[in-house]
């Protein structure tokens, strides 16, 4: 932008007596949110109501409130003009397209309109639309149409008239105090006068510069003193009616929108007229002078002047009233209009703002950058001037003047404060200042000190957080690539273990197959009673076998994708009701009910049979083994009508939790994982079934609740064969309990003096397989679980306990922990045997007091001649405890020192008890037990375990050492001393104590 310019431009205008702006006194702002403001009229009724036309339809203000009525029978795209009302209360108004007519009924409150059957409709508007209404003051509503002219319409008789002969357009219609109608034409000014239908027309003569302008006038106006406004583009015609002269009057060019559409004169005479943006004000006497009204960029579309000389002018927008009763004279400049950036500055924003201060003096606000225009001219034209225009502070001198348009524009406007100044002179006279435009340019927030001095901060924060994001990023690429790596590598070491446990698989098969073989030839071949029970258990064991590998190698297949559906025709009703009765003695076993129920309907299906039988084997199995005793498993199998087969397995079992309910299907999961959960699993049996059903296109569902059972319905979509498998039928039957339990418990009918071996296992074959290899040498008992162990071992206190790890309710190591800490039991020696063959499981074992661990598979053999072994160096070594004789190294070695202390204690504690009720000749077993808190069998055992004696001998023992005692000490006869120990016959504590000492109690005597 340069700083300055000056332009000279030399207008040739006609005179006028005078020239100038008159700012009138703003009122009121008049707007009606989503109302459009551009019906071109403003009107006021008999009532005092005044009307405002616009798009959403006609507005009409009391002074306090507005309304809008709208005709229901309008398009909605159309909007209301040429509102006039008429002498009888009515408002007449039409549509933008002028194809209806229609009024407001003030006794209806609501707008009518003229039917489209009535003739002004049907043969005039609808052919050719209405472009101005006037009602005169007798009721007769006039009628400017295009080709037709003028119609006389009546709307009392719904008569009407067309009153041009020729064909013209009417674009206007005043009413003089004659009853003379003016009419704007395309061929003219017409005189209409409705009495003797007489025409006069006034015509543009070339030749004659008292004639009108041209012939197409836009519109026509009524002066105070009978004169004709006549509206052209950027002029204005008066026309006396008398003599026909014509006076031009030139207005400034506008470059849009310049049409002189509406007149108006005040109570003093004046006349105002619109042009485009701008309002002027014109009387003989002043001349030309532009109101100087609130900027506002839009289009002044209506203008009227009330009674009250208040001028109301309508834009697009709003409607703005002034009092024409306080004018003030401003300065003689004044923009036409601004754009910023291209626009017409309408409305104050927040980027933008164009106001008037206090003297009136304009001030537009703008943004740094922005492009500013401005269209400008003097006040009036006037005669042989020179005008020079200059922004202060501005360095840009491309500006455009002319009479046609007035615009200077200025690109990329700097921050500041600018006056835009407009002097003029007429001839060599001196400048004089006619008036100027303030320009405020704000810089925008961004460039104030403080915001660069915030960039810097915040530059140099992201320069910072960026340097630590590229390290994080750097770091994460580098745990990423490691992850990758990582991947990879777990990757090749899955397909390993996957390529592994395959091969791993198919070695178990082939002994296996070698196995089940041998045992099946053993079957056909045995006539042993005896090895029968045992060739069944090697078959049925490797069947499980054999099982569980399958299903890791289907597990496998999976994996690597290659397990594949293989349909063949079959029934699946049939083949589960075969899988079901298969389960039969496993549910005897547990003395469960199970049921199988299914609607038959004998018809052949396509199906992968194997994996059918793996899906049903392993929900029932899971079903029985997860039901305690006396439950029932209900088996329901139908054809659904979709070809789907679906199977309910229902089980009143424990149950699983709900928050480990949906984890039931993963691999490896085990809903209880401790030491002591009462059913074991491998956690594949669901899994694999999860799979196979979605591999066959089907879907598996569970529901448990916990305590109370467990449901699983699987669909499974089937083809239908041609062939029948049958005829259809239902299938139903149930398998109750009736298998008699095995007794596990060898006590009866066997030599008491047999060492007591207590078995604790929950597998019932491995147990009544230990029970069977043991009975024939020892007495034995068996316990199902750990706690039923411990109360088994402290009833019966046995010689050898030999004990599982992982068992429900209370693992191993809680049975050897509970067993050792108690004084009745502490002696008893403890194998272990598990499957858990870890050298830490070991250790772990024997830290808690176990004497022996075995791992599982174990040789019987092993077996017995570590129980064997044990059993021999225990009695060694609690007989040498319990005659207090010194113990040999080899002996120790076998006995943790607290456990032989503990021992010794015991003893103690015994003779100690005896000891204090020595002189009692009736203190027998029974007493020693209670004052022990011991019952006669445990008493019994420990003290047999203990010193290889009965209670009652272990009883005389002590006696006889304390007589050995007294008679050494020689204070006491014989008598005495039998009495003093408990025996009452001195003859039975001779014969006593020689069988003890092998020598007379007189030999002792001192």
């Amino acid at each position: 932008m340069r700083c300055s310019y000056y332009l000279l431009v030399l207008l040739l205008l006609p005179a006028f007596t005078c020239w100038g702006q008159i700012m009138p006194k703003p009122l009121q702002v008049i707007s009606v949110k989503g109302h459009f403001f551009g019906g071109s009229d403003i009107t006021k009724d008999r009532s005092g109501h005044y009307w405002f036309a616009g798009r959403k339809g006609m507005c009409r203000y009391d002074g306090k409130q507005t309304q809008i009525f709208k005709d229901p029978l309008a398009d909605k795209e159309e909007f209301y003009t040429k509102a006039r009302a008429s002498s009888d209360g009515k408002v007449w108004f039409k549509t933008s397209l002028g194809f209806s007519l229609s009024y407001f009924d003030p006794k209806l409150q609501k707008i009518v309109r003229i039917a489209d059957s009535t003739l002004v409709i049907k043969k005039y508007l609808s052919k050719h639309g209405c472009n101005f209404l006037y009602p005169d003051q007798k009721g007769i509503l006039w009628i400017g149409l295009n080709e037709i002219g003028l119609l006389r319409f009546d709307p009392a008789l719904d008569n009407v008239a067309q009153v041009t002969p020729n064909k013209i357009n009417v674009n206007g219609i005043v009413e003089d105090a004659d009853h003379n109608l003016w009419l704007a034409t395309n061929q003219g000014v017409q005189k209409y006068m409705p009495s003797t239908g007489k025409f006069t027309v006034f015509l543009h003569d070339p030749l004659n510069g008292e004639s009108l302008s041209n012939n197409q006038p836009m519109s026509v106006g009524l002066r105070q003193n009978g004169d004709i406004l006549v509206g052209f583009s950027n002029q204005v015609n008066i026309l006396t009616p008398s003599t026909g002269k014509v006076k031009h009057i030139l207005l400034h060019s506008v470059p849009e929108n310049n049409r002189v559409v509406n007149f108006a004169t005040d109570r003093e005479g004046n006349d105002y007229f619109t042009h485009g943006y701008l309002v002027y004000r014109y009387n003989d006497r002043e001349g030309l002078l532009r109101m100087d009204l609130t900027p506002s960029g839009r289009f002044a579309f209506a203008m009227m002047i009330d009674s009250q000389n208040r001028l109301w002018v309508g834009n697009a927008k709003y409607v703005r009233v002034y009092d024409l009763n306080q004018t003030q004279r401003t300065q003689l400049f004044h923009p036409i209009f601004l754009t910023v950036n291209g626009s017409v500055i309408k409305d104050n924003t927040e980027n933008y703002s164009y106001v008037r201060d206090e003297k009136g003096i304009p001030i537009v606000t703008l943004q740094e950058g922005d492009n500013l225009t401005i269209y400008s001219a003097p006040a009036a034209p006037a005669k042989l001037y020179e005008y020079k225009q200059l922004l202060d502070g501005a360095s840009d001198n491309g500006l455009t003047f002319s009479t046609m348009a007035n615009r200077v524009t200025y690109n990329q406007m700097e921050a500041g404060t600018f006056k835009f100044t407009t002097t003029q002179r007429v001839s060599a006279n001196e400048w004089k200042e006619v008036g100027y435009l303030k320009i405020i340019v704000i810089k925008p927030f961004w460039k104030e000190w403080w915001a660069i001095l915030l960039y810097l901060v915040v530059g140099f924060l992201v320069l910072y957080l960026g340097f630590k994001e590229w390290q994080k990023r750097r770091k994460l690429r580098k745990e990423l690539r490691q992850r990758q790596q990582e991947t990879e590598v777990l990757k090749r070491v899955d397909e390993m273990k996957t390529h592994f446990f395959s091969n791993l698989t198919h070695e178990f098969r082939t002994p296996l197959t070698l196995i089940l073989n041998a045992a099946e030839q053993l079957e056909a071949t045995n006539t042993d009673a005896i090895a029968t029970p045992r060739i069944k258990s090697i078959q049925q064991n490797s069947h499980q076998l054999l099982r569980l590998i399958n299903e890791m190698l289907d597990l496998t297949k999976k994996d690597a994708g290659k397990l594949e559906v293989i349909e063949t025709i079959g029934n699946p009703i049939q083949q589960t009701a075969q899988i079901v009765g298969a389960f039969e003695s496993m549910a005897g076993k547990k003395k469960l009910s199970l049921t199988f129920s299914a609607d038959d309907p004998g018809l052949a299906y396509f199906y992968d049979h194997d994996k059918l039988e793996k899906i049903v084997y392993n929900l029932l199995s899971n079903a029985i083994k997860f039901t305690p005793e006396g439950g029932k498993v209900a088996v329901n199998a139908q054809i659904l009508s979709q070809q789907v087969f679906l199977l309910k397995v229902n089980d009143t079992g424990i149950g699983v939790a709900p928050e480990k309910l949906p984890h039931i299907f993963e691999r490896f999961y085990q809903a209880d994982a401790s030491f002591t959960r009462q059913y074991a699993g491998t956690g594949i049996g669901l899994a694999l079934v999860k799979e196979l059903v979605e591999m066959m296109g089907g879907t598996i569902k569970a529901e448990s609740i916990l305590a109370l059972g467990s449901s699983f319905v699987v669909e499974l979509p089937l083809n239908e064969a041609t062939a029948t498998q049958g005829k259809a039928a239902p299938v139903s039957f149930e398998f109750t309990p009736s298998v008699s339990p095995i007794n596990e418990t060898s006590e009866a009918g066997t030599p008491s003096d047999k060492p007591l071996i207590l078995i604790i296992e929950d597998n019932e074959e491995l147990r009544h397989f230990l029970v069977e290899s043991l009975q024939t040498t020892y007495q034995v008992k068996a316990a199902t679980n750990g706690k039923e162990g411990i109360d088994i071992a402290l009833a019966s206190l046995p010689d050898v306990l030999i004990t599982d790890v992982m068992m429900p309710l209370a693992d191993g190591y809680e049975v050897i922990q509970t067993l050792k800490n108690d004084e009745r039991t502490s002696h008893i020696p403890m194998i272990v045997l598990s499957a858990k063959s870890s050298f830490d499981s070991k250790l772990k074992g024997l830290s808690f007091g176990a004497d022996e661990y075995m791992s599982k598979p174990f040789s019987l053999s092993e077996l017995l001649i570590r129980v064997k072994n044990t059993i021999a160096i225990r009695q060694k070594l609690l007989l040498k405890i319990g005659t207090s004789a010194p113990l040999t190294p080899e002996l120790t070695a076998s006995l943790p020192p607290i456990l032989i202390e503990k021992e010794q204690l015991f003893l103690q504690k015994i003779r100690n008890i005896i000891l204090q009720n020595l002189a009692e000749e009736s203190f027998e077993i029974e007493t020693l037990a209670q004052k022990a808190n011991l019952s006669r069998s445990q008493l019994y055992r420990k003290i047999q375990a203990l010193t290889q004696q009965t209670p009652s001998q272990f009883i005389h023992q002590v006696r006889l050492e304390r007589a050995n005692e007294l008679l050494k000490e020689g204070n006491l006869n014989v008598t005495q001393v039998a009495y003093e120990v408990g025996y009452s016959s001195q003859s039975y504590f001779s014969k006593m104590y020689q069988e003890y000492y092998g020598y007379s109690p007189k030999k002792d005597k001192v």
